[in-house]
């Protein structure tokens, strides 16, 4: 049996995830039939019946079926990532792997440079998203120390609006249409979530009592920060993503990618 593809992203695409799906299937199938017949067979219909079938979404094609050895590739033919997938099988051993850039180069040829461009700059927002909530994080800690350590209950809205945004602002950038909502994916949303409602709590009661306790100005600052901070954090999700939401949105109706190969 095929393993699955080694170091996925955290966000991948539904049509990666079925290219990879055929071709643990096509494993499988093909194992079985090397099994009772001692060689590999580049005709799916002789695989099982109903014949094999790859996904329409898919592009698979066979490069190589011989006694000892059997090659496949697998892409979606509308793609968002540039990622191309190949099942390795040998001996009735076998493997599924993402191929590295330098072979889908040879795949995806011309097409390769604009998928490329959009997925760099999703990680140079994710560097920027980075390094600027850790120069606030940073600057929220020097203000929290000027406080004394008694603080923390002004402080702690100010860091959980901080990670409530973060994570928005990651969420925001690569999640779209063609997004597969994993488990860790929905965790990261629920996480973010968690943190900006307890942010907004907590940073309400704590800006109340800098008022009445007549605290000095920088952490009502940081209390009013946080809950501003985590209101964005809330607010901005449900405008990305309540299209998608089925009693708003249409699930069915996914926005054109680029065009690989022909349908």
């Amino acid at each position: 049996m095929a393993a699955p593809a080694q170091g996925a992203p955290l966000f991948e695409s539904r049509d990666d995830r079925a290219a990879q799906s055929d071709l643990q299937r096509l494993s499988e199938a093909e194992h079985r039939y090397w099994a009772a017949n001692g060689r590999y067979t580049v005709s799916f219909a002789e695989l099982s019946t109903p014949p094999f079938d790859a996904t329409p979404a898919v592009y698979l094609q066979v490069e190589t079926a011989n006694q000892h050895h059997f090659r496949a590739i697998a892409m979606p033919r509308l793609s968002t990532t540039a990622r191309v997938f190949a099942l390795e099988a040998s001996d009735g051993a076998s493997l599924v792997s993402e191929m590295t850039d330098e072979e889908v180069s040879t795949y995806v040829l011309g097409a390769l440079r604009p998928i490329r461009h959009d997925q760099l700059v999703k990680r140079s927002l994710t560097t920027l998203f980075t390094v600027s909530v850790f120069g606030l994080a940073v600057y929220g800690f020097l203000l929290h120390r000027r406080g004394g350590p008694g603080h923390w209950k002004v402080s702690l809205p100010y860091f959980l609006g901080l990670s409530t945004i973060y994570a928005t602002l990651i969420l925001s950038t690569y999640i779209d249409d063609h997004t597969y909502i994993g488990p860790l994916v929905l965790a990261m949303a629920g996480i973010g979530a968690a943190s900006g409602t307890l942010g907004i709590a907590a940073g309400t009661v704590a800006l109340w009592q800098t008022v009445v306790e007549e605290h000095t100005f920088h952490l009502r600052r940081m209390a009013l920060v946080g809950v501003l901070l985590a209101l964005l954090g809330l607010i901005s999700p449900f405008y990305t993503f309540y299209h998608y939401l089925p009693w708003i949105g249409d699930l069915t109706e996914r926005s054109t990618g680029h065009r690989l190969l022909p349908p």
